[in-house]
């Protein structure tokens, strides 16, 4: 009976760790300034936080927001949760696509509208949020786009 006992509070135990919700931040606070090629700011652009946490989730999720009229726009943290069985299913799930696999928590922003785009980048390379820090200032520089000669 005790022994019964037991391994029903164990089995109980197991579950309530591996189903107990994790949370994590899913994207940082985000502020944003978008600008032309001379550096005047861009009011009106639109620009899209991207964020998806692969080894928790197979789709990732978007926000959008406007810039104002000195091209400024903000996105607040985002929060989410997950199980540590989730994260066991999902990154197994990740690991099956082989070389093209993706772990972990990522996020972006891109400024797009009025016939330019632009992504925030650090360096030479657009800038992929993988976890920290938790507030991220950025300024893109929304290019005109070649136009198509028909």
């Amino acid at each position: 009976m005790r022994l019964r006992l037991a391994g029903t509070a164990m089995i109980l135990v197991l579950a309530t760790v591996l189903f107990w919700p994790i949370p994590f931040a899913a994207a940082p606070k985000w502020e944003v300034w978008v600008v032309d090629e001379v550096g005047a700011p861009l009011e009106g652009m639109a620009v899209r936080l991207h964020y998806q946490n692969y080894s928790a989730e197979t789709t990732g999720s978007e926000m959008d927001a406007v810039t104002d009229s000195q091209g400024y726009a903000q996105f607040p943290m985002q929060r989410a949760s997950a199980s540590a069985a989730r994260y066991i299913v999902y990154s197994c799930r990740s690991a099956m696509a082989g070389v093209h696999a993706s772990f972990g928590r990522h996020a972006g922003v891109f400024a797009y509208g009025q016939g330019r785009d632009g992504s925030a980048t650090t360096g030479d390379a657009i800038t992929d949020w993988t976890g920290s820090p938790q507030e991220i200032q950025s300024r893109i520089v929304a290019r005109q786009r070649p136009r198509l000669v028909r």
